[in-house]
Parts: structure tokens; C-alpha cells; sequence
């Protein structure tokens, strides 16, 4: 779904990649991850992109963007699914007005991107000192990007819950506690910008929601972390690494006509 959105995303700066190829470089650009930083992935797109012939400007601004879209819709899945569990874990009832008020921010947040984008740009090529295109995109681009990032925040709890499942037998928590629990570790993670791929930001989350969100026990909840981490890791550096030796095998690699501007 993020592959999808992004390559979506790309037409927006007259950038026209096939399924294939923008899974190339995503899933490739992705071992990134797992280097301490921030930023990089979206940096190795870039590289990867202009090595293919296509914008890396146009790559890593598309990628910037479903990044914003990603944290938008990440928080509004929290609150939805999991904001009253989120506020009695902590011990404090959270009114629903304010609830509501963060998951309306989220969504205007949305709204406004296609207004702001170009303003965000030029900022960012001021702190950057890189070249920053944040083109104004389409509204409908917008609406895409933002069910393809929420689609994937509900494919991602509902194979943590089915892991759990796997796991320790039929899950006793519900779908919706899942999807909260993990959409909010893996922000949590995303944030952690000095930690590669989050490790143990996201891990600590886990452990600190799951009990009272998806009602799994404490050590029971410590194997599923674990669990997850490797199954996850497998799942991003596998592909990955498959796709790159193939195309280094295969020169895949080797600058080809540019897709759109560059």
C-alpha cells in the first residue's frame, strides 16, 4: 500500500513508474533503515531513483510526502481505535471533545497539504541546503495516498494480531486494540530518529500498550515484541536484499531516460 501510494504520488511531478520498478526501489532504499539517522531512506531513494533515470528530487519530495501522509493517518487510527484505551492506561480520562479535536486536526492536516506543500519545500531547501520540489498536488492525489497509508495501518494490526494468534492461540484482545497498539509503536519508532529502524523505541511501546490495549499479559507481551521485531526485519531486509543482488546481477541499476523531469 505505501509502494502504491507513493508511485501514485510520483505523478504529481510527471514521474510514471511501473509497479515493479517502484517496489525495486522502495523495498531496496529501505536497508537504509537499519543505519543510524534520519532521513536516510529517503536519501538512498533518491540516489537509487536518479540511477534508474527518474528524478530523485521528484523520488525523495513523493516520499516526504507519503511520509506526512503516513504520520496523518497513523494518528487518526490511533485515536480511533485506541484513544480512550490510550487515555485510562495513563490514567487520565481524555474528553471525547479532545479526542475528537486531535483526530480533525489529523484530517485538516490532509486537507491542507496540497495548499502548503510548495511553502514546506522552500523551507526545507533552506534548512537542507538540498533541492526540495514539493510540488501543489492534486486534492485527489491526496485522497489516494491518505487510503492507501490507512489501508496499510489496518493490514499492519490485523497481521500483528494474527501473529499474536499464531503465537499464544485465538487472540483474546480485539482487531481494533492491535492496529491501535502497533500503528502507535511503530510512530513511536519512526520518531526515534537517532535509533535505526526504531530499535527499542518501538519495542518499548509494545511492552508499555499492549496489556491494557489488547489485553495479552506481560510476558506474553514479551515474546510477541521479540517476535515481531525479527518477523518484521525478515520481511524488510529479505526482499530487499533479493531485489538488489538481482539487479546488480541483472544491471538494473544503469542510468536509463529520464521518467519525467530531472
Amino acid at each position: 500500500m505505501l509502494i502504491e501510494s507513493w508511485r501514485r504520488l510520483l505523478t504529481a511531478w510527471s514521474v510514471h513508474l511501473s509497479f515493479g520498478d517502484a517496489a525495486t526501489l522502495w523495498l531496496v532504499s529501505s536497508l537504509a533503515r537499519y543505519l543510524p539517522g534520519a532521513g536516510l531512506q529517503i536519501g538512498a531513494l533518491g540516489v537509487l531513483a536518479r540511477e534508474r533515470g527518474v528524478s530523485g528530487v521528484a523520488a525523495a519530495s513523493a516520499a516526504i510526502v507519503n511520509t506526512m501522509v503516513n504520520v496523518a493517518t497513523g494518528v487518526a487510527v490511533i485515536l480511533v481505535f485506541g484513544g480512550r484505551g490510550l487515555a485510562a492506561a495513563s490514567g487520565r480520562r481524555a474528553p471525547d471533545a479532545a479526542l475528537a479535536a486531535i483526530g480533525l486536526a489529523a484530517v485538516g492536516a490532509l486537507a491542507l497539504l496540497p495548499v502548503v506543500l510548495p511553502a514546506l519545500g522552500r523551507v526545507a531547501a533552506r534548512v537542507t541546503g538540498r533541492d526540495v520540489s514539493l510540488a501543489s498536488l492534486p486534492a485527489r492525489l491526496v485522497l489516494v495516498a491518505a487510503a492507501g497509508n490507512t489501508a496499510g495501518w489496518l493490514l499492519y494490526g490485523l497481521a500483528f494480531r494474527t501473529l499474536s494468534g499464531a503465537l499464544f492461540g485465538p487472540p483474546t484482545g480485539a482487531a481494533s486494540g492491535y492496529t491501535a497498539v502497533y500503528t502507535a509503536s511503530y510512530l513511536w519508532g519512526l520518531f526515534a530518529f537517532a535509533v535505526p529502524a526504531g530499535l527499542g523505541a518501538q519495542e518499548f511501546a509494545l511492552s508499555l500498550l499492549m496489556p491494557p490495549l489488547a489485553a495479552l499479559p506481560p510476558a506474553q507481551t514479551a515474546v510477541l515484541t521479540v517476535a515481531a521485531r525479527l518477523w518484521r526485519t525478515v520481511l524488510e531486509t529479505a526482499p530487499a536484499a533479493l531485489l538488489l543482488v538481482y539487479a546488480r546481477a541483472h544491471d538494473r541499476f544503469t542510468p536509463r531516460p529520464p521518467h519525467g523531469t530531472i
